[in-house]
């Protein structure tokens, strides 16, 4: 590497998941930047030494491979694996994170980033088909128009996250759900230093991708949303653990099981003993216990909105795909119970409106025809230049790999930021 200590330091932990980390860290070798490093900490049952295809690329001088001794849960392991994080700018990836080429330069070449704490950028979705150690196939349509770089306030992201009035994920604010995380941003390695000495740990139980944003935004660091897609994230049911939890109670109390000893330390750690379902209950936890840790800084005077909180719980345990079940009524009545304490009822955001940011709701004029089979230039002119926005299908008609995806994505960017005559550099 040029210097000492690299500008850039991707941290990947991983379980089990050798197919994807393959694809994961051939791309990311592939950044046309030289002054980065990857940490991979491999918590998988067989190491990732073992897949054959994976041997050599573990072997190249930017890749850090570390093993916990014992086995972790996620928030262990995150934790395990940021401390060998050496560079000034760190991020936490998932293993279907999958970057385009001009990633790192692109951010690198940002018009006073020295003057920054924490620089988030958006993503994409990737709708695998087929994913084994060789092919990584699917569907992508670009969904996002780059805008030009926007400046966001510390305490405003705090603040609306504990109104619990909007979606945890929210589209109409699609652009805005990567604020102040390291889970899809750089952070400077100081703050980083500032919160485990502030909380002890980075990343809290039971929702560290989400919830670590909270000891960095409690540092009221100076944000930048880069505002252009620069990551491909895979769609693939089987992988995703916290989909699963959001519809079975069997699933939610299996995965409590990786943090608390017993399901009634896990229910105790709620916000409301009785309020334990679904995503909105354990990051309310979350935001709880990071608030009672904080020695100083904005989260001193943050305070959840509980009538809002009761509220997703709510419609969340109505979700529940299990009708028969008694724990479900159970907490249908204690979350009802609980409502009837306070006076105000929850004042919820509907997650109805599209993002002004997402092409098809940009402005143009919508077409019905879909387009496929063209270049990404010529889908940049059809939108920049002719004004009309086809609806979102593949690009091509028998789909593409991952590598033809994220090609098509830098290109698409690269060519909409010019017709747009907006300031990135690649």
């Amino acid at each position: 590497m040029s210097q000492q200590y690299p500008q850039f330091s991707i941290v990947l932990p991983t379980k089990d998941r050798p197919e994807l980390v393959l694809h994961c860290l051939k791309l990311l070798l592939e950044q046309d930047f030289q002054n980065y490093e990857i940490i991979i900490s491999d918590n998988g049952t067989i190491p990732l030494t073992e897949t054959k295809a994976l041997c050599e690329l573990l072997s190249n001088v930017k890749v850090k491979y570390v093993r916990p001794i014992n086995r972790l849960n996620m928030c262990e392991n995150w934790e395990y694996a940021i401390q060998f994080a050496k560079g000034e700018w760190v991020t936490i990836i998932s293993d279907k994170f999958m970057f385009t080429k001009h990633f790192l330069k692109s951010i690198s070449k940002l018009e006073n980033l020295h003057s920054y704490d924490v620089v988030t950028w958006q993503f994409e979705h990737f709708e695998c088909k087929e994913v084994n150690n060789e092919r990584l196939n699917g569907e992508y349509h670009p969904l996002m128009k780059p805008y030009n770089s926007i400046e966001y306030s510390a305490s405003e992201e705090l603040e609306r996250r504990f109104e619990f009035s909007q979606p945890l994920f929210y589209r109409k604010y699609r652009n805005r759900n990567n604020y102040g995380k390291i889970y899809s941003g750089f952070v400077r390695s100081s703050v980083i230093k500032k919160v485990k000495e502030n909380f002890g740990l980075i990343f809290p139980p039971c929702s560290p991708d989400f919830t670590s944003m909270l000891g960095i935004l409690n540092e009221n660091p100076k944000c930048l949303d880069i505002g252009i897609s620069l990551m491909l994230v895979l769609n693939v049911p089987e992988y995703s653990y916290g989909e699963q939890t959001k519809k079975s109670i069997e699933k939610c109390i299996e995965s409590s099981t990786y943090y608390f000893s017993s399901k009634e330390k896990f229910r105790e750690s709620m916000l409301f003993k009785g309020v334990w379902f679904g995503h909105s209950a354990n990051i309310s936890a979350d935001y709880l216990r990071v608030s009672q840790l904080s020695q100083y800084g904005l989260l001193k005077q943050a305070e959840i909105n509980k009538v809002n909180f009761l509220g997703w719980a709510l419609k969340e345990a109505q979700n529940i795909d299990e009708p028969d079940s008694c724990e479900k009524e159970l907490l249908l009545l204690e979350i009802n119970n609980q409502l009837s304490k306070f006076r105000g009822s929850p004042r919820l955001e509907d997650d109805v409106e599209a993002c002004e940011y997402e092409i098809y709701h940009s402005g143009l004029i919508k077409s019905n025809v879909p387009v496929s089979n063209v270049a990404a230039s010529e889908l940049a002119s059809l939108h920049w230049e002719k004004g009309i926005a086809a609806p979102r299908k593949s690009v091509f008609e028998n789909g593409l790999s991952i590598y033809d995806a994220i090609k098509y994505q830098q290109d698409y960017v690269c060519t909409s930021v010019k017709m747009l005559g907006l300031k990135h550099a690649f």
